[in-house]
């Protein structure tokens, strides 16, 4: 049985817009209008940068999260997912303040880095998801060994982030080179692209033999799958 869909976006909205059309694309059996699925996506605006706030305790992001999740589950979905990794700091919060369920991109991500068998993983994401340990700590928990890049690779990948989102020329080609030194470096079998911005240039990445997991992908793909009832929520939830 079909689910409805609730997206909490905006952070930021090019992610979110990527996010939407990467889980339609999923949805290939859709025959006609009525087979698709029902979602509601509020892409707010308003919420703060998840980054600033995390480590300068600027503008905080809270309160729009909150009212963003309220407004989907007052709306009668019947799950909530959303397509930010920093956002993920207030998980905990996010969740206590609705009835229905908010899937955790932190821990789909990891789950499916289980399934494929990988140890060390590369974690590129916002200075905020790296300072907060969100991801370190769930994949720690489930007995993966978390490397995060050096100061110059994690400058590069925050600069980058922040280009996409101002719609600013970055240097793709500089960026893969110094991503296939720190792969080698650190001998890693896997790599998060931890940031929903960075999905935007995971065909650009060039990494062979590393197993690059882009977590925006990933989540649109397992909220369609919960969305059409091909995975049950009680999996994780």
């Amino acid at each position: 049985m079909k689910k409805f869909i609730g997206i909490l976006g905006g952070m930021g909205t090019e992610a979110t817009q990527y996010f939407f059309n990467d889980m339609i694309d999923h949805d290939k059996g859709a025959k006609n209008d009525q087979d698709h699925l029902e979602i509601l996506m509020h892409n707010n605006s308003k919420i703060p940068d998840r980054t600033d706030f995390i480590l300068n305790g600027n503008g905080d992001p809270e309160t729009e999260l909150l009212r963003g999740a309220r407004i989907l589950d007052t709306a009668g979905v019947d799950f909530i997912t959303i397509p930010c990794n920093t956002a993920h700091y207030f998980y905990q919060q996010i969740q206590d303040e609705v009835q229905t369920t908010v899937i955790n991109i932190l821990k789909e991500t990891t789950m499916e880095l289980k399934k494929q068998n990988k140890k060390r993983v590369g974690l590129l994401a916002t200075k905020g998801t790296i300072y907060s340990k969100v991801y370190e700590n769930m994949l720690t928990e489930h007995g993966l060994v978390t490397v995060l890049p050096n100061e110059e690779v994690q400058e590069v990948t925050n600069d980058i982030i922040y280009k996409i989102k101002s719609k600013d020329p970055y240097d793709i080609a500089a960026y893969n080179e110094k991503l296939k030194g720190f792969c080698k470096k650190n001998d890693l079998d896997a790599i998060i692209l931890g940031c929903t911005e960075l999905s935007l240039i995971q065909e650009d990445l060039k990494l062979d033999g590393i197993f690059v997991i882009d977590s925006n992908s990933h989540l649109a793909r397992r909220t369609y799958e919960y969305g059409r009832g091909i995975a049950s929520l009680d999996e994780f939830y």
